[in-house]
């Protein structure tokens, strides 16, 4: 039987399968605009669901004109901590 723990684990990991699955599909189909209009939203609280966001747009950034704002708003929600953990990803 699992933990709470473990079962929140395999649930957010569904979640960044699910991110990675459905906008890579949009990306590769040219959906842009779509996936543009997903990052005028607030980043989720999850920080893991955060970064699989950015990761999955980050080839695609420079057709994705909202990703800046995005990422500027996880930058103020990271504080402090935001050069160290989204080197690479902005």
């Amino acid at each position: 039987m699992k933990t709470c723990i473990e079962e929140l684990d395999c649930v957010a990991d569904d979640a960044i399968d699910i991110i990675f699955s459905l906008v890579d599909t949009m990306l590769c189909a040219g959906e842009f605009d779509l996936v543009d209009s997903c990052l005028k939203e607030d980043p989720p609280q999850s920080f893991h669901l955060t970064i699989a966001m950015l990761s999955i747009t980050l080839a695609a950034k420079d057709k994705l004109p909202n990703r800046a704002l995005y990422c500027k708003k996880v930058r103020e929600r990271l504080g402090k901590d935001a050069d160290s953990l989204l080197a690479g990803l902005e």
